[in-house]
């Protein structure tokens, strides 16, 4: 998302793409515009093929854009308004609703459906997670492998 908290990524990596930091791992690198769902589906389901078959690991850098601060209380101060600009006008979900109208695929009564069945699945969980018990303090450290 071009950041690491609130420096630019320009201004501490010498590569262009950090797909090309794959090969001192002896894998394969690739960069896709991580705003287009499809393309992303298509590469990701290429690169877990790939590795299902032995093909070993794929390095995949999807360059999209942080959408706000790094955190709920950072103004982003430090980020330029032209890029931000930018960027938002790319927003993956609007740009991907508006290419399933252009595209005949879906009507706006079957997307403004589905954005609300998605809106309930969410909110349900938000409900369950918020109605759980905490887990105990020991689990921490289950599944850590590092």
């Amino acid at each position: 998302n071009l950041f690491g908290v609130s420096t630019h990524i320009t201004d501490v990596v010498l590569n262009e793409l950090l797909s090309e930091r794959a090969a001192a791992y002896h894998m394969e690198g690739k960069t896709i515009y991580g705003n287009d769902p499809i393309e992303v589906y298509k590469t990701v389901a290429e690169a877990a093929a790939k590795a299902r078959g032995g093909g070993g690991p794929t390095f995949i850098e999807a360059l999209t854009y942080r959408r706000g601060g790094h955190k709920r209380d950072d103004p982003a101060t430090y980020r330029n308004q032209e890029e931000v600009r930018a960027w938002l006008q790319q927003d993956p979900v609007a740009v991907f609703r508006g290419r399933m109208l252009a595209d005949g695929r879906f009507s706006e009564g079957e997307i403004t459906r589905i954005e609300s069945e998605v809106l309930a699945e969410i909110e349900g969980a938000a409900a369950h997670a918020q109605a759980s018990t905490e887990p105990p303090v020991e689990s921490a450290l289950e599944d850590v492998y590092a």
